[in-house]
């Protein structure tokens, strides 16, 4: 990945308007549509929620965000927070989790939505990555010649 930015605040829900504007300002740049550049928004939005509601509570941590151009087809974007060790893909489903289905459990169905979603937890950190392209072609042509 060939990053373009970086932005470090702590892990608040306050602190998410900071991020979108950052993040909308890097994939504006790569050229996406803006209907996309509103569903990375909401991915991101709901990575940081869930990062500020499940994983740094207690506040005083950070959270740092790096968008970068994979080769120019796609765009990634690194969340990492200095909070617990907390996989929010795992959480998010109860029959993976072991979690009771009625507690209340954190949301990756817009991360999803946008592309490629990994966790990692690395130097102490959890780190999220959501790798994204310009618009989704679920058309495949394999007619011959």
């Amino acid at each position: 990945m060939k990053p373009l930015g970086e932005l470090t605040k702590e892990a608040r829900t306050d602190t998410i308007p900071e991020f979108l504007e950052f993040v909308s300002s890097w994939a504006k740049q790569a050229g996406y549509s803006e209907k996309r550049v509103k569903e990375i928004g909401s991915a991101v939005t709901e990575a940081l929620t869930n990062i500020a509601e499940f994983i740094c509570r207690e506040g005083g941590q950070s959270v740092t965000m790096q968008c970068g151009d994979d080769k120019g087809r796609r765009f990634v974007i690194e969340i990492f927070d200095s909070g617990k060790p907390f996989n929010m893909l795992l959480e998010a489903d109860p029959f993976l989790s072991g979690n009771d289905p009625s507690e209340k459990r954190p949301s990756v169905r817009f991360m999803k939505k946008i592309g490629d979603v990994e966790y990692k937890r690395f130097e102490g950190k959890n780190r999220i990555v959501i790798t994204t392209y310009p618009e989704f072609n679920l058309v495949k042509n394999d007619s011959p010649g």
